[in-house]
């Protein structure tokens, strides 16, 4: 941005008004128009003595960035001096005035100001003092002309804000004296140090300079003109606002400070001119006077003015021009006529420059006169080239052979046709360069036409730069290949074809840059050659097969090398094992063949058809050949035929389905899309393709065919487009056709137990055997078998006989028998048919037993019979059957009625129903009976008497249960109870035997009620007992209407189980009483009276009110205030009052139970 805001284009120029002693600002150049004071300061004027005057300048506007140049016009011996430093700086003080409190505050120390200057006394210690202005400005400057005395301890400090934090600072410190350290301070923190070993700051007086500029970020302190130290520092501080402090260890003396705004570049100090005198006219009235031409080119006004003694005035003015000669563009032009300050080592050169008039301000071009160079010693007459260009007339000399930078030293002298003169000393630097250009491939050795690829960098030396976007040539043995560029960071890159023919080529690079520049490198690299070729190898194979494969690699005669590392090695089919070979050598010489015989198995999942083989060969320099051949590889296809099933019957299978999986004989796997023929009887049934998996299906239609057998055939053939030979090429199967039959499943059994004397005789009859599809009767082979034993008889039904018995001459002992009946006819094709039935063979033999069992019965009573049922058990032993059997009583006193059974077969188990009738009045007690009974055997021979076990009766009374109590009705107030009194009479003629008091809840809680006692063993006929009834309501109940059952129950579970039941209805009236359990004042303690003191604004607890609930029910309540006084404080806002219940503020609420 700008520094100022308005823009002035103008030169500043002091002059002095017509008739006035004051140097104002030329109006020519003030935006304003008006003429005005500029405010300088002197800080010396010792023209006599040392002819130097010093003028600080403030300028009012200035153009950003632009170059302003300040005149100063001098000579009226009356002017009066209008020096101001504080006009001009942002801080200054000349201690003149003899009061330094107006500007500075003191911060520690003893501080005086006399005779110009600001002193500071007292010994060895820290005094500091620090200005009251504050200082704002992007970047500054501080000058202080000072006397620091001691070890010459001076902190100069900024502090942002007046305050003591964000502070830096540059010092120098050492407190021995024996050396100078310089640093610089921010924060506290050292962050630059310089330490000087001889001590040169202190004990005198010095220009002490101190520089924040360049955004802050970098310090520079100066002892008069000699840099002390500098600090960069990042990031940056912001733009300066704050107060200069100044702080020393010893007596010092201050005699001037000023701060200033710092802008870079610092302005510069021109020369000032001569004063000029004034001449007079002769006698004639002329004038005559020399003078020099100003220093500075220009054109120049020239004015003459006179005033007669009488008063009359006159004056006339001209302009002249003063030129001088400019030389610049210094260069050397090199032997590729490029005019510049670069040559290449040992390139010889020419020495130009331009020559040019100026007469401050415009340049006039110099192209004749008369001008001579003179380099070290030699004189070198300068022609003019064009466009004011001039060079030497002849060569100077060579570059040297070595890279850097060197210069010339001239001297130029001449005179243009103008007429104007010049000399001067000029400097010619130059560089002797070269561009190093690196080379590399990515191949040294290739095979012929493969691809090589050379890239590198250009550098130019002794720079180290790449050399740009250049172009760049590449040669083959003298044969330019190509001309390629070099990237932004000098790199190239090319990729060509090796050579047809072996040998080693030369590839060369090379480039010229725009300076005439040059740099070149080569290298070399060689083509080799192998030839790889398979000599023997089978045309055709099979899976599972080992087969031997010969091949080798040939070296070129023309090799230039000898190629090492050969690796010869055999590229197989997927699924093929390499069993040996020998693929390696450590070196192939020109000429020389190598050989690898491969011994492989092809795997039985191995692809099949034409396979290709190569043999590949490599070497450690990368030259490479192969070969490949090709071998059709085969299988061997077989078959495997299955049919649905061997037997078919006419009725039921109209089909037959069969299925031909075709597979590979090696791998077992299923051959998809083999063709396939089918043959049933010898003649095609059809032709078909193998599914994805190998197989074909296909169902025979049977509804023609004939009773008998027959066969079906699976046939395959080699097949060439699928690579298979077959190992087996068809596959028969057999298969009956049959009429299906069927057996009705009649049979009849009859057994004669008289006419062998060992054994009974068992006639079964069986059939009918038919044929299912015609309904027609057919005679058969049928075999009858029991157990392990088959007797057989032909016929569609007919009879066998079985021996049934004990003895050694019976077919089968007596018993249960699963009796099979098959029928068959296999010379008429009459399937096979059979039923089974279970039937028991008996024996003559049998015996019994007869079991009974314990009765009791309950509630005998005098006036009625009791009639009781119970089971009698008959098992039959014997493997003969049980007829007509007769059971009876033998013992005891109590009649019995049945059924007796008919017959009960061998070996099985009969259970007979039984009534015992008891006769009224029948006293309890325990009875015992028993009982007998026989049977005929199959021989109707009556079986001898059999008894059965001992049968108990137990006899029991009937007991009566009379109880005092059927209802318990009553009104029990919470935390209260009642008791009653229960009678239970015994009034049977049998005791009450267990009896059980239980409560049995309805609304009435279970833990209300107390039962005791709770249980009676036994209540003897004739005899009572009494237990009580407790019901006691806790406290705290809810009030209500509650109800329950007592129950007594006796020998539960039991014919003469007796019970009664008491119900039970309890009502909890209301009880709604409360009371104020106690007061708590605002710190929880209990108290008769809530006696506190709030302040103004004061918000807290009043106190706690307890209250007890000591009902069963909740309640509603609200709390109020009575206000003592004449006026109501709540009402009028003084204090507010809320009720809480726990952390909830209530009004009205509720208390709930307890």
């Amino acid at each position: 941005g700008k520094i100022y805001d308005v823009d002035v284009g103008n030169d500043i120029i002091l002059v002095k008004r017509e008739d006035s002693e004051e140097a104002y600002w030329s109006g020519n150049s003030n935006p304003s128009g008006k003429e005005e004071k500029i405010p300088y300061w002197i800080e010396q004027c010792n023209l006599s003595a040392s002819g130097n005057a010093t003028f600080w300048i403030k300028v009012p506007f200035l153009q950003n960035n632009a170059t302003v140049k300040v005149y100063l016009y001098y000579g009226n011996p009356s002017a009066q001096s209008e020096s101001n430093g504080s006009a001009v700086f942002e801080f200054f003080d000349d201690f003149e005035d003899g009061d330094y409190s107006d500007k500075w505050e003191v911060i520690s120390g003893t501080w005086s100001e006399s005779s110009g200057k600001l002193s500071t006394t007292g010994g060895h210690y820290n005094r500091q003092i620090k200005t009251k202005a504050v200082i704002t400005a992007p970047y500054i400057a501080i000058h202080l002309d000072a006397y620091i005395g001691g070890c010459g301890y001076l902190a100069c400090a900024f502090h942002y804000n007046d305050t003591n934090d964000d502070t830096f600072q540059v010092r120098s410190a050492e407190w021995s004296c024996s050396k100078d350290v310089i640093d610089t301070v921010i924060g506290g923190e050292i962050t630059e140090q310089y330490t000087e070993d001889t001590q040169a700051v202190g004990n005198k007086r010095s220009l002490w300079r101190v520089f924040f500029k360049e955004q802050n970020k970098h310090i520079s302190f100066y002892q008069d003109d000699t840099l002390l130290i500098e600090d960069d520092r990042s990031p940056p501080y912001p733009n300066f606002e704050g107060k200069i402090k100044l702080a020393f260890w010893d007596d010092s003396d201050l005699y001037n400070i000023f701060v200033r705004k710092y802008a870079s570049p610092e302005p510069t100090i021109a020369t000032i001119g001569e004063e000029q005198l004034i001449t007079k006219t002769d006698s004639q009235g002329n004038y005559s006077y020399t003078f020099k031409a100003p220093l500075e080119a220009g054109t120049y006004e020239i004015k003459v003015n006179l005033t007669d003694p009488n008063g009359i005035k006159g004056e006339n003015s001209t302009t002249f021009e003063v030129r001088n000669l400019t030389f610049d563009q210094f260069n050397l032009l090199d032997e590729h006529n490029q005019r510049d300050n670069i040559l290449n080592p040992n390139e010889t050169y020419y020495l130009t420059l331009r020559i040019r008039e100026f007469n401050g301000a415009n340049y006039f071009n110099v192209t004749s006169g008369t001008f001579n160079l003179t380099v070290n010693g030699a004189n070198y007459t300068l022609i003019h080239i064009g466009n004011s260009i001039w060079r030497t007339k002849t060569i100077v000399g060579n570059a040297p052979l070595s890279l850097g930078s060197y210069s010339i030293s001239a001297n130029i002298s001449g005179t243009s046709a103008n007429g104007i003169t010049g000399s001067g000393s000029i400097s010619y630097a130059y560089y002797v360069k070269r561009i190093n250009v690196t080379i590399t491939l990515d191949k040294t050795i290739a095979n012929p036409e493969e691809n090589i690829t050379i890239s590198g960098q250009a550098l130019l030396l002794p720079d180290n730069t790449p050399v740009a976007n250049n172009s760049i040539s590449i040669w083959l043995d003298g044969t330019l290949l190509n001309t390629t560029s070099t990237d932004s960071q000098g790199n190239y890159s090319y990729t060509f074809k090796a050579p047809l023919e072996a040998g080693t080529y030369e590839i060369k690079v090379n480039l010229t840059n725009e300076n005439g520049i040059y740099g070149e490198n080569l290298t070399t690299f060689d083509v080799a050659q192998i030839l790889v070729n398979i000599s023997s190898y089978p045309s055709k194979a099979f899976r599972g097969e080992t087969i031997e494969i010969k091949g080798y690699a040939q070296a070129n005669v023309n090799n230039p090398i000898n190629l090492t590392n050969l690796y010869l090695n055999y590229s197989l089919p997927e699924n093929w094992q390499v069993l040996s070979q020998t693929n390696f050598y450590s070196q192939i010489s020109p000429g020389e063949t190598k050989w690898n015989n491969l011994t492989a198995k092809i795997l039985p999942n191995a692809s099949l058809g034409s396979q290709i083989i190569k043999l590949k060969a490599n070497t450690l320099e990368g030259i490479f050949d192969e070969s490949s051949i090709q071998m059709e590889i085969w299988s061997y296809s077989n078959l495997s035929l299955t049919i649905e099933k061997y037997k078919v019957l006419n009725k039921t299978d109209k089909t037959l389905n069969l299925s031909c999986f075709v597979f590979d004989d090696v791998t077992k796997e299923g051959i998809p899309s083999y063709p396939v023929e089918l043959y049933l009887d010898g003649s095609k049934l059809a032709e078909l393709l193998t599914n994805s998996s190998g197989y074909i299906t296909y169902s025979i239609n049977l509804t023609s065919l004939d009773l008998g057998k027959h066969n079906v055939s699976c046939l395959i053939k080699d097949n060439a487009s699928l690579y298979y030979n077959t190992s087996r090429s068809i596959e028969t199967k057999e298969f009956e056709k049959w009429a299906p039959t069927l057996l009705t499943g009649f049979y009849n059994v009859t057994q004669n137990f008289t006419a062998d004397a060992y054994c009974s005789l068992a006639y079964i009859e069986v059939g009918d055997y038919k044929r299912a599809d015609t309904d027609e009767l057919i005679s058969g082979m049928i075999n009858v078998t029991i157990a392990d034993k088959t007797k057989s008889c032909s016929g569609s039904r007919c009879v066998v006989l079985f021996k049934i018995g004990e003895d050694a001459s019976c077919d089968l002992q007596g018993g249960n028998y699963s009796i099979l009946v098959e029928a068959i006819n296999k010379t008429a094709w009459y399937d096979k048919a059979n039923f089974t039935f279970t039937y028991y063979l008996e024996e003559l033999t049998t015996t019994g037993e007869l079991l009974v069992y314990n009765v009791s019965v309950y509630n005998i009573t005098q006036t009625e019979d009791k009639i009781v049922q119970t089971i009698f058990t008959i098992k039959n032993l014997g493997e003969g059957g049980m007829h007509n059997l007769n059971i009876t009583k033998c013992l005891g006193p109590f009649e019995i009625s049945l059924q007796n059974p008919s017959y009960i077969p061998p070996e099985s188990v009969a259970n007979i129903t039984v009534n015992i009738t008891i006769p009224a009045g029948t006293s309890p007690g325990t009875y015992k009976q028993r009982y007998q009974f026989y049977w005929y055997d199959n021989n109707e021979q009556k079986h001898s008497t059999l008894f059965s076990n001992y049968q108990y009766i137990f006899v029991y009374g009937n007991p009566k249960m009379e109880v005092n109590i059927s209802n318990i009705t009553s009104s029990i107030k919470h935390n209260s109870s009642k008791k009653w009194q229960v009678l239970i009479n015994s009034t049977g003629n049998a005791p009450l035997e267990q009896v059980n008091i239980t409560y049995i809840p309805i609304s009435l809680n279970q833990s209300f009620v107390t039962i005791e006692p709770n249980y009676f063993t036994s209540i003897p006929e004739g005899e009572y007992r009494v237990f009580n009834i407790t019901i006691a309501i806790p406290a705290y109940y809810s009030y209500g209407n509650y109800s329950g059952i007592i129950r007594i129950v006796s020998h539960q579970g039991y014919e003469d189980q007796r019970e009664h039941n008491i119900s039970i209805n309890i009502s909890v009236p209301r009880d709604a009483r409360w009371t104020i359990k106690e007061l708590r004042d605002r710190y929880n303690t209990t108290t008769d009276l809530i006696n506190e003191t709030y302040a103004m604004g004061e918000e807290g607890i009043l106190g706690y009110i307890i209250v007890k609930n000591l009902g069963n029910a909740e309640f509603n309540f609200s709390i109020g205030y009575n206000y003592i006084g004449s006026y109501d404080p709540i009402a009028l806002g003084i204090f507010t009052l809320n009720k809480k219940v726990g952390n909830e503020t209530y009004n009205p609420t509720s208390i709930f139970l307890g």
